[in-house]
Formats: C-alpha cells, structure tokens, sequence
C-alpha cells in the first residue's frame, strides 16, 4: 500500500493550490509527513529484503535529506 500511497504524489505538497497560509502553515508538515511515509515503506522492503528495490531510492532520499540519520540507517542496513 505504501507504494501506491507515494505513486499518488506528485511534486510539492500544495503545488497547484494559491494560498500562502496553507503554504506556510501546512506544506511542511506534508513533506514531512511523505518522507515518514517513505522511511516506512523501505523498512518494509528491507523486512522482506527487497534490497534492489529500496537502495535506489534510498540512495536518492539520502541525496536529497543529508542529515536523515534514518535514511542513511536503512541505506546502510540495505547494502
């Protein structure tokens, strides 16, 4: 199910929506949120080891997230 949770979003939280309340008030926490979603999705790759599936994106997640020490656990547990 994760999968096709995060398949659903594209871009940016709030991308096409004009309000600067919800911007700066929301689209944080939806991020956030997406990245927690995504920790949990390679946890259960990494149960089943699905390594040459979660290593791409935790290789790109870890690119892009610098100082997620959890991205870099799973990517390590992951080689």
């Amino acid at each position: 199910h994760f999968a096709a949770a995060l398949e659903q979003w594209r871009g940016p939280a709030l991308l096409n929506v004009e309000s600067d309340a919800l911007h700066r008030d929301e689209a944080g926490q939806l991020a956030e949120e997406r990245l927690r979603v995504r920790e949990q999705w390679a946890d259960a790759l990494l149960e089943v080891g699905e390594y040459g599936t979660v290593i791409p994106e935790l290789t790109r997640l870890t690119r892009e997230n610098p100082l997620r020490e959890r991205l870099h656990e799973q990517l390590m547990a992951a080689l």
